[in-house]
């Protein structure tokens, strides 16, 4: 008879090798008992495999696995799953670590409340050690949520509260991905939303089963790496980004129509795509070649057929920024209340300062907080408000403004 293991963390590598042992070594700061860490190399690397048995040689329970070429992060996280012994699957990336023994505490919250996800608090880190979180994205605790909950909130916050779809902020029972490979194909290169995906897979598996869970715990710290996948910025890496991003909204929509609910979540999942769509920042190809130009001609067509004329429009920060400034002086405004969670709301604020504009107030939060319990929200009492409002947002502004037309019969200024 194996050994029972309560849990299986699993670790993709993908030239990150220089941060491995941080990774590594948070996780062995646990307290919890009979584990296993599983590095997969997502294509050959002698260094992986060197610091993979440097930790086995000191007695620790490392799985090492090596794809013999890069095959993309989904297919590196499910390599790991059909490796798993555990009794519930965490993922961790080589570039991220751990901390506070989160993965014990959220083990003995999924047993005392039969959660079969549990999600904890995740928080960003830049490269000087700077730590914040948007407020979408501060958990509370909570139990028994349904699947249907969580996909709701994935949807309504337009994957800006990406704390509902990450991987790495979760306790995962191992037994939710047994028919993975029903649904998603292991042999699909998928780098970026293929946590959108997989998340929508489990939950879908509880939708209607109250064994959902969160602890107020900060545990995962998702670091700012120049070199990741999501940071990248050049032609052939946007395109890929593209690709991946129309690939992973087909595989949800089939998700939700195979689990008959997608008529449930049609209106915010259609808000959605048109949010990914039209922030998939590509740019034609100024210097590339014939098959680099065919591939652009390609995505563009595919965003028209799913997103329509709009998804051939894509806006930038700094592009909103430029209009909706134009906006307000065209206006003649001199007050404004900014509505909005990004860098696009703390640069807008600090333009129209410069420009004489007065900023009554905003809802930000501060690259500079170092922890998540000094946060202070600024918001406006929004139904006695007299001063314009502008949404500093470019995915759900239309949403946005709805809410405020609805609920506080005002207009706001938007892009």
């Amino acid at each position: 008879m194996s050994e029972y293991l309560k849990l299986s963390v699993i670790i993709p590598v993908y030239k990150t090798e220089n941060l491995l042992r941080r990774s590594i070594d948070s996780v062995l700061a646990t307290s919890l008992e009979s584990y296993e860490i599983i590095v997969v190399a997502d294509g050959v690397s002698k260094e992986c495999e060197k610091i993979a048995k440097e930790y086995q040689q000191n007695g620790v329970n490392l799985k090492y696995i090596e794809h013999h070429k890069n095959l993309g992060l989904l297919r590196a996280r499910l390599t790991g799953i059909m490796s798993a012994k555990g009794e519930y699957i965490a993922h961790l990336d080589s570039d991220d670590y751990i901390e506070n023994d989160i993965y014990k505490k959220a083990f003995d919250f999924a047993q005392s409340t039969g959660s079969e996800i549990t999600l904890f608090q995740a928080i960003r880190e830049n490269q000087n050690g700077q730590r914040y979180v948007y407020p979408y994205n501060k958990l509370t605790n909570f139990t028994n949520k349904t699947g249907k909950f969580c996909i709701e909130n994935i949807f309504q916050s337009q994957t800006n509260a990406w704390i509902w779809h990450a991987n790495w902020n979760k306790l995962i029972q191992r037994s939710l991905y047994e028919n993975i490979f029903d649904f998603i194909p292991a042999n699909k290169h998928l780098n970026l939303y293929e946590d959108l995906v997989m998340s929508i897979f489990c939950y879908l598996h509880l939708y209607d089963k109250p064994k959902v869970g969160a602890i107020d715990e900060v545990g995962l710290i998702y670091t700012l790496n120049d070199e990741s996948i999501t940071q990248k910025s050049s032609f052939q890496s946007n395109l890929y980004k593209a690709k991946d991003a129309l690939y992973a909204l087909k595989s949800v929509k089939k998700l939700l129509k195979n689990f008959g609910c997608y008529e449930n979540h049609k209106k915010y999942f259609l808000l959605t795509q048109k949010k990914i769509l039209t922030t998939s920042h590509i740019k034609p190809p100024s210097h590339a070649s014939i098959s680099s130009f065919i591939e652009y001609l390609k995505i563009m067509v595919s965003r028209f057929f799913i997103g329509g004329f709009e998804s051939l429009f894509l806006v930038t920060p700094k592009k909103a920024e430029e209009i909706l400034m134009q906006k307000v002086l065209l206006l003649g405004i001199k007050e404004v209340c900014i509505f909005g969670t990004t860098d696009l709301a703390r640069n807008l604020a600090m333009k129209m300062k410069r420009r004489g504009i007065k900023v009554e107030c905003f809802l930000t939060t501060s690259p500079n907080v170092e922890s998540i319990d000094n946060i202070k929200v600024q918001t406006p009492a929004f139904e006695h408000m007299k001063k314009s409002i502008v949404v500093a947002s470019i995915g759900s502004y239309k949403q946005i403004a709805q809410i405020f037309l609805d609920e506080f019969n005002k207009d706001v200024i938007t892009i």
